[in-house]
């Protein structure tokens, strides 16, 4: 959670660790070993742990409001 809160406040996605060959199939967009700068709004933090515990977190940035303020 801690990293997606500084990615978000920082505007830039975390590498991928221990990124190796990407599969031709996968038609995702991987970050490899370097973070890069980028726009974001939101991030998704995911975690499994031991028997079961699974969590999930949704955090955005505020969104403007009329006046440009939160």
């Amino acid at each position: 959670l801690i990293a997606c809160v500084l990615a978000l406040g920082g505007q830039f996605l975390p590498p991928t660790i221990n990124y190796g060959t990407l599969e031709p199939a996968w038609e995702i967009d991987v970050v490899p070993n370097v973070g890069r700068p980028a726009v974001l709004r939101r991030a998704l933090c995911c975690n499994a742990g031991f028997a079961g515990n699974n969590t999930a977190v949704l955090i955005g940035l505020p969104v403007a409001g009329p006046g440009g303020t939160p």
